[in-house]
């Protein structure tokens, strides 16, 4: 696995996202990861997924997003590419 400097925004359509202008295709399930719940601020939750890219090969994606209700009623999420595999 080859992990980005810092993980890269992608496109999304229809709630889908996008890497190269092609969707990508989810392979598991998810794999949530909580960070802060301990700590006064804001906690972080990511989504973390394996995906397939029809430019990149697999590669390594998560979802992101926190709106003031809680992710319980987010209605769209943020998508970052985090890495890639060899």
């Amino acid at each position: 696995a080859w992990l980005l400097p810092e993980p890269l925004p992608l496109e999304v359509r229809g709630d889908r996202p996008h890497h190269g202008g092609a969707p990508l295709r989810r392979l598991t399930r998810l794999y949530r990861l909580e960070t802060g719940w301990w700590e006064p601020g804001r906690p972080a939750r990511r989504d973390y997924y394996i995906a397939r890219s029809e430019q990149a090969g697999l590669v390594w994606i998560y979802r992101e997003h926190a709106p003031p209700g809680g992710l319980e009623r987010a209605t769209s999420f943020r998508w970052y590419l985090q890495g890639m595999y060899a």
